[in-house]
């Protein structure tokens, strides 16, 4: 049981790290700090994760939603 999930997660490991191979900061981060980038991703995911959930970040993602989203509507309807 805990082979067969061992297994399954390397593989989504594995993906990840095919997947973003060619992003260069966490390429760069990883080869500094000798881990895999897919931990790297899976930490700022958690990390972010928790931070929305507990209330501590989702006041930064409305303002931003709240400027960008309008901003990206205009410069859709400017250009036509």
């Amino acid at each position: 049981m805990l082979e067969s999930a061992k297994a399954v997660s390397n593989s989504v490991f594995d993906n990840i790290d095919e997947t973003f191979s060619h992003f260069a900061p966490v390429k760069r981060l990883a080869e500094k700090a000798s881990i895999r980038p897919s931990y790297i991703l899976l930490s700022f995911f958690l990390i972010t994760v928790l931070l929305l959930g507990t209330g501590i970040f989702s006041h930064l993602c409305v303002t931003l939603f709240g400027m960008l989203y309008p901003s990206f509507m205009t410069y859709k309807v400017l250009l036509g």
